[in-house]
């Protein structure tokens, strides 16, 4: 090999371990950024749940306070079937 040839063998390795390191930042950033946005969706749907858990647990409050026969009733009901599902093993 003459210098001219291992010259630019030289420079083309530097040019590949330049791009593998631009590729590698590339991908390092698009993890972190993939991984915020995955914590802000899990975040969101975090506090969602918390306020239609609040919403439900509220009517059944209320349900119960104004109609609490049937409630009772429901609550046998409920109760009878699981034990009758859970028993038949």
């Amino acid at each position: 090999m003459n210098k001219e040839s291992l010259k630019n063998h030289n420079q083309s390795e530097y040019d590949i371990y330049e791009d593998v390191e631009r590729i590698k930042s590339a991908l390092s950033t698009a993890t972190r950024d993939l991984k915020g946005r995955a914590g802000e969706i899990l975040t969101n749907s975090f506090e969602d749940m918390k306020e239609t858990t609040a919403k439900v647990g509220t009517s059944a409050g209320d349900y119960v306070s104004n109609k609490p026969l049937q409630s009772l009733g429901i609550a046998f009901l409920i109760g009878a079937t699981l034990g009758l599902l859970l028993r038949r093993k």
